[in-house]
């Protein structure tokens, strides 16, 4: 099941990470970048080696939905990813 992954604001957040789309786990969690998630803890030890703190970041996604095997060209009408199709206007 697709479900639609929100963004975590922090109020006063001077850093918005941004990721392209939820993977599995994301979708599963209804959460951004979970730690459990090859992605998330990816993060995670980018973010400690720049000595910023995670909770004081507001992150999200371009797509707040998973698409169908993981491939963003599901957004679009074109090969080369220019013409947004009728399932971008839903995010």
């Amino acid at each position: 099941m697709v479900n639609i992954v929100p963004s975590i604001l922090v109020p006063g957040a001077k850093i918005f990470l941004v990721g392209e789309a939820p993977g599995e786990q994301e979708n599963d969690q209804g959460k951004p970048f979970v730690s459990q998630a090859p992605a998330g803890r990816r993060l995670d030890q980018i973010l400690e080696q720049a000595n910023i703190i995670r909770a004081e970041c507001s992150i999200g996604n371009v797509a707040r939905e998973r698409p169908p095997n993981n491939d963003m060209k599901y957004y679009y009408q074109d090969v080369k990813q220019l013409i947004p199709s009728k399932a971008l206007e839903r995010l």
